[in-house]
C-alpha cells in the first residue's frame, strides 16, 4: 500500500503549484481546470463559489513523493497536519525553510 497526500486550497491552488515548482524542485504531471469539467466550461455548470479557472484536480512529484491537490469551495486551513522534507545539505535545508518562511 502507498499513501498519497492530497492538499486542498481555497482558490489559490495554482499559486501554490508554481511554488513548489520554483522552490522545491516540484514537477507538475498534469491539472485540469473546473472550466475543463464540462465540455461548454459555461460558469453556470460550476459548483458555487468556485472559480473556472481554479484547480479542480492537479498531480506533482515533489522529490519521489506524489502530492494531489485542488481548489475548494469552503477550505478551511490546515489544522495538526505536517510534512516532513528531508534534504541532502544545511544550505538546501536553508534555502528551502527560507522559501517556506
Amino acid at each position: 500500500m502507498k499513501v498519497n497526500t492530497y492538499l486542498n486550497f481555497p482558490g489559490n491552488c495554482l499559486e501554490a503549484l508554481k511554488f513548489y515548482e520554483k522552490h522545491l524542485g516540484a514537477k507538475i504531471l498534469m491539472k485540469s481546470t473546473f472550466a475543463d469539467m464540462s465540455a461548454s466550461g459555461a460558469p453556470q455548470n460550476l459548483p458555487p463559489g468556485l472559480n473556472r479557472d481554479g484547480i479542480l484536480h492537479a498531480r506533482f512529484t515533489l522529490g519521489d513523493t506524489i502530492v494531489m491537490a485542488s481548489d475548494g469551495p469552503k477550505v478551511e486551513p490546515m489544522r495538526s497536519a505536517y510534512l516532513s522534507l528531508s534534504v541532502d545539505s544545511n544550505e538546501e535545508a536553508g534555502r528551502i525553510y527560507a522559501a517556506l518562511t
